[in-house]
C-alpha cells in the first residue's frame, strides 16, 4: 500500500527481490567470492552473512516463489494482491519442511529423523508439537505384542481421513506416474541427435559438480545436438533459467561436461521452445487435468464444497 501511495513500481520491487535472493542462493552454493554474484565487493560480506541464515533448500524455495510472483504481476490483474500473496508465501514457506516430515511419518508409521530439518525456532517448535502423538504407539516396551501392532492398521485410516486438498494432492502420485508431463518427467524429454542416456549422464555430472546449476538444467524441456552445437530448450515461462545458464561460468561448466560425455568438443546454447513445443505442453496439461477430473477424491471434494478446477500443475512445476 505504501509503495503504491509513493508511486513505486511493484514489478521493479519484485525483480530487485529476485536479484537479491539469487545472490543469496549463489553465495550459499558457490561462496561469496563467486563471479556470478551481482554485487560490489563491499556488499558481499553482508550477502554471505544473510545466506548463512538459511539452507540451500529454503533459498531455492524462496527464489521460485518470487519468480512465480513476478510472473503473476506481469500477466494477471490487480498486481498489489499478487505481490501480497507472494510475500505471504515467503513468510509461511518455512513451515513446508516440517509438514513434509510429518506427512512422511504418518505414511510410514515410524518416527522420522528430523536432524536434517531447518534450524529455525519455528521449525523445531512445530516438530516438538508433532512428535508427542506418535510416542504412545512405540514407547511402552512392557505391553503385549498385540498392543504394539494395534496402531499399524490405524495409520492408513488416519491418512485417508485427511480429506483436504493438500492430502488429495499428496495421494494422487500413486496413480500419476503413467502420465507424462512435458516439463516434469525425464522419459518425455525431447531429444534429437543425442540419446536419453547421454542427457541423463550430462545432468548427473552437472548435479555432482554444482547442485544449483543442476537444478536449472532439470527445468529444460528438450535437448538437440546438431553438428558441434548442443541446444538446450526451455519453456517460455522458464526464460529466466535459460538466461542464467548463458552466464560465462555456468555456460563453460555445461560445455565442459557435455564435451566429456559426448567425447568431442561441442558448443552449448540455451533456447526457448517454439510454438509447436508450447502446444504440446498445453496438450499434456489437458491430459493431466482430465485425469484429475476423473479422480474420485477430487470429484467428491467438488461435489461436497462446490467450485471447479481452474488450473492443474504437475508437482515438478510447483517446485
Amino acid at each position: 500500500h505504501t509503495f503504491q501511495k509513493e508511486g513505486r513500481n511493484l514489478q521493479h520491487f519484485c525483480r530487485e527481490a529476485i536479484r537479491h535472493m539469487r545472490n543469496l542462493l549463489i553465495a550459499r552454493v558457490c561462496g561469496a567470492d563467486s563471479e556470478l554474484i551481482a554485487a560490489t565487493p563491499d556488499q558481499r560480506p553482508a550477502i554471505a552473512k544473510a545466506a548463512a541464515l538459511f539452507s540451500e533448500e529454503d533459498l531455492t524455495r524462496f527464489f521460485q516463489i518470487l519468480l512465480q510472483t513476478d510472473d503473476d504481476l506481469r500477466r494477471k490483474p490487480d498486481p498489489r494482491v499478487h505481490l501480497e500473496m507472494g510475500l505471504l508465501r515467503l513468510i509461511t514457506a518455512s513451515r513446508l519442511a516440517p509438514l513434509e516430515e510429518l506427512l512422511a511419518e504418518l505414511k510410514s508409521g515410524a518416527p522420522v529423523d528430523t536432524s536434517s530439518g531447518t534450524a529455525r525456532a519455528a521449525s523445531s517448535a512445530l516438530r516438538q508439537a508433532a512428535t508427542p502423538p506418535s510416542l504412545p504407539s512405540f514407547t511402552p516396551p512392557s505391553k503385549v505384542v498385540t498392543q504394539s501392532f494395534a496402531p499399524a492398521p490405524a495409520q492408513p485410516e488416519a491418512s485417508q481421513q485427511f480429506a483436504s486438498p493438500s492430502a488429495a494432492q499428496d495421494a494422487t502420485p500413486a496413480t500419476t506416474p503413467e502420465v507424462k508431463t512435458p516439463n516434469g518427467s525425464k522419459e518425455t524429454l525431447r531429444v534429437s541427435g543425442i540419446s536419453q542416456e547421454q542427457v541423463a549422464e550430462i545432468k548427473s555430472a552437472i548435479q555432482a559438480q554444482q547442485k544449483f546449476l543442476g537444478e536449472l538444467v532439470e527445468h529444460s524441456s528438450g535437448w538437440e545436438l546438431e553438428g558441434a552445437e548442443l541446444r538446450i530448450y526451455f519453456p517460455p515461462e522458464k526464460r529466466t533459467f535459460a538466461e542464467m545458464i548463458e552466464g560465462r561460468e555456468p555456460h563453460e561448466r555445461i560445455r565442459t561436461v557435455s564435451s566429456n560425455v559426448l567425447g568431442r568438443a561441442v558448443r552449448v546454447c540455451a533456447k526457448l521452445d517454439s510454438v509447436a513445443a508450447v502446444t504440446a505442453a498445453a496438450s499434456g496439461s489437458q491430459e493431466l487435468r482430465a485425469q484429475f477430473e476423473r479422480d474420485p477424491m477430487v470429484r467428491s471434494m467438488l461435489e461436497r464444497f462446490g467450485g471447479k478446477i481452474t488450473e492443474v500443475r504437475s508437482r515438478q512445476q510447483e517446485k
